[in-house]
């Protein structure tokens, strides 16, 4: 029971961790502090089990990571657009989701899952309650400064220094509830933390709740377990969504930010062909607080929120990351590791459909977001892995719900 609620804790903190930086810088490493330890526990337990043996597509999923980081970190060894350092520290930020969702899901297989995610649903029913009060009490006396007014409302922040961050603990948390669903009645707390997700006026969050709520009637109202078409459809309607929701920002401004990042991605991997410019050169946090050489052949300095004092939207995209460093090749190596994932992840369904529908929401998620933020490179991704593996390992002690 002790080791179920130092684990529950310790998952919960995720979803909290944005608001606990403002009480203690420290709480900023929390993240990679735990990829670390949780990889260092893996790898003593892999070795001190010599009889254990790795999975042809573990065994892949190692390759391809491996192959990633070479693209990027020869290219960086080749053309010096980014001290070593850096880029080191910008390959481990790129690929620490993979690393903590394998080793989790090696690590947490002697643990007793069940009571894990008993003691992590009790954990979030309090938070999605505390929450929804906490939200409707803002909407009624603008307690919280609000940080942006969307279709003339007020988008809600609560605590958090920004709305996405309130959007992805919500999701966190809608993922631990979800895992441990027995009860219909259990959904009213799921319910609570839409309505915050939906108070924040984030497209993201419009995204995720009409998905989730989607996903929702074809499993559990119509009783109808998910087909590839399903998935091929509901990518087709979120690219569609998310472009008619975007395409002013991106498209029609010339000199927006973000716009300026997706197209000059474009030109570094093609005068970067075939490795990319390397890690920590272009569209991550590495890249801007060491600040890239290429940012200067573009002129980068002379926009807002893409200078080295204010740097803030270097980080708003994350597919431009990905192009620009490793170019198209790694491309296509990051984009197979995300689909043995969601192979992964798609196997649940024929195990526990409780906790298939609340792995995709997680990984969902991060894909939706992953259009205007550096989402699997995050904070937020971490956690969201962690408990991602966590679930996967519980497969072999689990049924069809």
């Amino acid at each position: 029971m002790v080791k179920s609620v130092l684990v529950s804790i310790a998952l919960i903190i995720f979803a909290f961790q944005n608001p606990l930086i403002n009480l203690s810088g420290n709480f900023s490493f929390y993240d990679e502090l735990t990829v670390i330890f949780i990889c260092t526990l893996t790898l003593i337990s892999f070795l001190i089990k010599k009889g254990d043996l790795i999975r042809k597509e573990t065994f892949l999923v190692l390759i391809l990571s491996l192959i990633y980081f070479f693209l990027g970190f020869v290219s960086n060894l080749l053309n010096k657009n980014q001290l070593l350092v850096y880029a080191l520290l910008d390959a481990f930020t790129s690929l620490k989701f993979v690393f903590v969702l394998m080793s989790s899901r090696y690590l947490f297989r002697n643990f007793n899952v069940k009571e894990i995610l008993k003691v992590l649903s009790s954990l979030a029913k309090v938070s999605a309650c505390s929450l929804f009060v906490i939200d409707i009490f803002s909407l009624l006396t603008g307690f919280f400064p609000i940080y942006e007014y969307r279709y003339n409302l007020p988008a809600q922040q609560l605590f958090f220094a920004h709305p996405t961050f309130l959007v992805s603990s919500c999701v966190l948390l809608i993922g631990f509830l979800q895992a441990n669903l027995d009860n219909k009645k259990d959904y009213k707390y799921i319910h609570m933390l839409n309505f915050v997700i939906f108070s924040t006026l984030r497209t993201k969050g419009f995204l995720f709740i009409f998905f989730f709520y989607l996903i929702l009637i074809i499993v559990v109202i119509l009783r109808k377990r998910l087909k590839t078409s399903h998935l091929v459809s509901f990518s087709i309607i979120g690219v569609f969504f998310g472009l008619k929701l975007t395409y002013k920002t991106l498209f029609e401004s010339d000199y927006s930010p973000r716009t300026l990042l997706t197209k000059y991605s474009f030109v570094v991997a093609k005068e970067y062909f075939p490795l990319g410019s390397g890690f920590g050169t272009y569209g991550s946090y590495v890249s801007a607080i060491k600040y890239s050489k290429i940012y200067r052949v573009f002129n980068f300095q002379n926009y807002y929120g893409l200078s080295p004092k204010n740097y803030s939207i270097i980080t708003d995209t994350f597919w431009p990351m990905i192009i620009a460093q490793t170019g198209y090749a790694g491309l296509i190596v990051f984009v197979l590791i995300l689909i043995i994932l969601l192979r992964w992840i798609w196997q649940l369904q024929h195990r526990s459909l409780s906790i298939f529908l609340s792995a995709m929401a997680l990984m969902f998620y991060l894909l939706i977001t992953s259009s205007s933020e550096s989402s699997f490179a995050n904070y937020y991704a971490t956690g969201f892995c962690l408990f991602i593996g966590l679930l996967l390992s519980s497969a072999r002690e689990t049924s069809n719900d």
